[in-house]
C-alpha cells in the first residue's frame, strides 16, 4: 500500500473507524462524520437501521478481511471486505474532498 497519498490514508483510517462505530453501536459518532446531503438523507435512526438489517441478513460481524482506498473525481472511495456469518459484503465509503462521508453503501461479496 505504500502508494497510498496521505489523504488516501486518512480516509482509510476513517473508514476503520466507521467500522468500529458501527460495531460498537456509535451510530451518533457515525452519523458526525456525513456530509451535509447525506445527513439530511440518512438520520442517526436510519445508520441504527441499516446496520440492524444487515446483521438480520448477513449474520454476526466477524472481521475485517481486506481494506483498499482508490480516488474517483476527487473522492477517496474506501473499499472495506467484512465477513459476516452467513458470508462477505463489501462496504463502500466515498468520502468528499472535504473529508466527509457523502457515501455508504454494503454489497454481497463473492
Amino acid at each position: 500500500m505504500g502508494t497510498t497519498t496521505p489523504q488516501q490514508e486518512q480516509a482509510l483510517e476513517k473508514g476503520k473507524q466507521l467500522l468500529k462505530d458501527l460495531v460498537a453501536g456509535q451510530y451518533e459518532a457515525i452519523h458526525g462524520t456525513f456530509d451535509k446531503a447525506m445527513a439530511e438523507m440518512m438520520p442517526v435512526e436510519g445508520v441504527s437501521a441499516t446496520w440492524a438489517q444487515i446483521q438480520l441478513q448477513a449474520g454476526k460481524f466477524q472481521e475485517l478481511v481486506s481494506s483498499k482506498v482508490v480516488t474517483q473525481e476527487g473522492h477517496d472511495i474506501v473499499l472495506l471486505t467484512l465477513k459476516f456469518e452467513r458470508g462477505s459484503l463489501l462496504n463502500r465509503l466515498v468520502y468528499s474532498p472535504e473529508g466527509k462521508l457523502a457515501g455508504l453503501h454494503f454489497a454481497p461479496k463473492d
